[in-house]
Protein backbone atom coordinates (compact mmCIF):
# COMPACT_ATOMS: atom_id res chain seq x y z
CA UNK A 1 0.00 0.00 0.00
CA UNK A 2 1.33 3.30 -0.91
CA UNK A 3 0.68 6.56 1.50
CA UNK A 4 0.55 9.95 -0.02
CA UNK A 5 2.62 11.71 2.43
CA UNK A 6 1.91 15.29 0.94
CA UNK A 7 -1.77 14.69 1.47
CA UNK A 8 -1.68 12.98 4.58
CA UNK A 9 0.23 15.76 6.25
CA UNK A 10 -2.44 18.21 4.56
CA UNK A 11 0.16 20.03 2.37
CA UNK A 12 2.66 20.42 5.25
CA UNK A 13 5.83 19.99 5.42
CA UNK A 14 7.15 16.62 5.88
CA UNK A 15 8.48 17.58 9.67
CA UNK A 16 6.07 19.35 10.72
CA UNK A 17 3.30 16.76 10.21
CA UNK A 18 5.89 14.22 11.59
CA UNK A 19 5.85 16.08 14.73
CA UNK A 20 2.44 16.91 14.95
CA UNK A 21 2.09 12.90 14.80
CA UNK A 22 4.26 12.45 17.50
CA UNK A 23 2.57 14.65 19.37
CA UNK A 24 -0.53 13.22 19.19
CA UNK A 25 0.61 9.71 19.25
CA UNK A 26 2.69 10.53 22.58
CA UNK A 27 -1.09 12.72 23.98
CA UNK A 28 -3.02 9.66 23.02
CA UNK A 29 -1.27 7.61 25.94
CA UNK A 30 -1.16 10.09 28.52
CA UNK A 31 -3.63 9.95 30.77
CA UNK A 32 -6.01 13.39 30.82
CA UNK A 33 -5.90 15.12 34.39
CA UNK A 34 -7.37 18.27 35.81
CA UNK A 35 -5.25 19.98 37.56
CA UNK A 36 -5.60 19.47 41.37
CA UNK A 37 -6.20 22.46 43.44
CA UNK A 38 -5.59 22.87 47.07
CA UNK A 39 -9.19 24.30 48.59
CA UNK A 40 -8.92 26.01 52.15
CA UNK A 41 -11.91 25.75 54.26
CA UNK A 42 -12.86 29.45 55.79
CA UNK A 43 -16.48 28.04 57.00
CA UNK A 44 -17.67 31.78 55.82
CA UNK A 45 -21.14 30.68 54.92
CA UNK A 46 -24.02 32.55 57.21
CA UNK A 47 -26.74 29.62 56.57
CA UNK A 48 -24.70 26.08 57.29
CA UNK A 49 -20.98 24.30 57.59
CA UNK A 50 -21.92 22.18 54.54
CA UNK A 51 -18.73 21.40 52.23
CA UNK A 52 -21.37 21.99 48.96
CA UNK A 53 -21.15 25.11 50.07
CA UNK A 54 -19.05 27.81 48.17
CA UNK A 55 -19.33 30.51 50.48
CA UNK A 56 -17.27 27.91 53.13
CA UNK A 57 -14.54 27.80 50.91
CA UNK A 58 -11.82 30.59 49.85
CA UNK A 59 -12.58 32.57 47.12
CA UNK A 60 -16.35 31.81 47.92
CA UNK A 61 -16.95 29.95 44.18
CA UNK A 62 -16.22 26.23 44.01
CA UNK A 63 -16.10 23.00 46.26
CA UNK A 64 -13.66 20.37 46.36
CA UNK A 65 -13.84 18.18 43.65
CA UNK A 66 -11.89 14.39 43.21
CA UNK A 67 -8.37 15.17 43.25
CA UNK A 68 -8.13 17.95 45.49
CA UNK A 69 -6.07 18.71 48.39
CA UNK A 70 -8.31 20.20 51.25
CA UNK A 71 -6.57 22.59 53.59
CA UNK A 72 -8.60 23.70 57.50
CA UNK A 73 -6.13 26.37 59.01
CA UNK A 74 -7.59 29.55 60.98
CA UNK A 75 -11.29 29.86 60.24
CA UNK A 76 -14.24 30.77 62.43
CA UNK A 77 -16.11 27.58 62.13
CA UNK A 78 -13.76 24.63 63.01
CA UNK A 79 -16.93 22.43 62.35
CA UNK A 80 -18.16 21.08 58.81
CA UNK A 81 -19.77 18.32 57.15
CA UNK A 82 -18.46 16.37 54.14
CA UNK A 83 -21.87 16.27 52.28
CA UNK A 84 -19.78 15.55 48.49
CA UNK A 85 -20.80 12.22 47.48
CA UNK A 86 -17.96 10.04 46.61
CA UNK A 87 -15.07 12.48 46.84
CA UNK A 88 -11.25 11.26 46.40
CA UNK A 89 -8.68 13.88 47.72
CA UNK A 90 -5.01 13.73 47.64
CA UNK A 91 -4.41 15.21 51.13
CA UNK A 92 -6.33 16.90 54.40
CA UNK A 93 -4.20 19.42 56.20
CA UNK A 94 -5.69 20.09 59.75
CA UNK A 95 -3.11 23.02 60.41
CA UNK A 96 -4.42 23.45 64.33
CA UNK A 97 -6.04 21.52 66.73
CA UNK A 98 -10.16 21.75 67.35
CA UNK A 99 -11.55 21.06 64.09
CA UNK A 100 -14.55 18.62 63.73
CA UNK A 101 -14.99 16.79 60.37
CA UNK A 102 -18.11 15.35 60.02
CA UNK A 103 -20.57 13.85 56.90
CA UNK A 104 -19.78 11.43 54.34
CA UNK A 105 -16.83 9.66 53.80
CA UNK A 106 -13.96 10.60 51.65
CA UNK A 107 -11.29 8.35 49.67
CA UNK A 108 -7.55 10.10 50.79
CA UNK A 109 -5.06 9.19 48.21
CA UNK A 110 -2.00 10.89 49.63
CA UNK A 111 -1.82 11.95 53.06
CA UNK A 112 -3.50 13.46 56.19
Amino acid sequence: MRVNWRSWFIGGSFATGLTVAVMLAVASVLPIRALAVERTWDGGAAADALWSTPANWDGDVSVPVSGDSLLFSGSQRQMSSNDLAGLSVTGVTLAQAGYVLTGSSLTLTGGF
